[in-house]
């Protein structure tokens, strides 16, 4: 697990492409909105108070709102099977919650301080951290999607795969 934040002065535009990162990531907005076209097409506009799940080796073009800073963290992680294969939680860039009440933002944080720090046992605390973002998220994501893809959904394989093996 790894976390980076940064500020962001727009206009500000990135290209991910295709191979870049071999991680996947969950992207907080801080302060500001970004947007996001994914190569299949699909758009991502996230305001602050939004998190991004952005996959590992996906293409998509980000940008900025020209009208005011921004500002995110980001933790990185990979999530492996049994058979060390990737488990995706889904295939481009998605909306995966909102933080209304600024819970996740505290954890974001704890776990970017924690990180910097890096003190012993600071593996461990990462851990702890990450799995509750996760959980967090989880308890937020759409539970009529969660239902509907159930058997296939990239969320659903890898709650089973954490319950199984935590």
């Amino acid at each position: 697990i790894h976390l980076y934040r940064a500020k962001v002065t727009p206009p500000s535009r990135h290209n991910c492409v295709k191979g870049l990162k071999s991680f996947d990531r969950f992207f907080y907005v801080v302060k500001g909105e970004i947007n996001i076209h994914n190569q299949s097409g699909t758009d991502v506009k996230a305001p602050a108070g939004t998190v991004v799940y952005l996959p590992s080796d996906v293409e998509y073009t980000s940008f900025w709102s020209d009208f005011e800073a921004g500002e995110y963290i980001t933790l990185q992680f990979i999530l492996k099977d049994d058979e060390n294969r990737h488990l995706a939680l889904s295939d481009s860039s998605v909306v995966i919650a909102k933080d209304k009440n600024g819970e996740l933002h505290s954890l974001f944080s704890a776990a970017y301080d924690e990180y910097i720090r890096h003190e012993a046992f600071a593996g461990v605390r990462l851990n702890q951290l990450f799995f509750e973002v996760f959980h967090k998220i989880i308890k937020r994501y759409n539970r009529s999607l969660y239902k509907e893809q159930a058997g296939s959904s990239g969320v659903y394989k890898a709650i089973i795969h954490i319950n199984d093996h935590f």
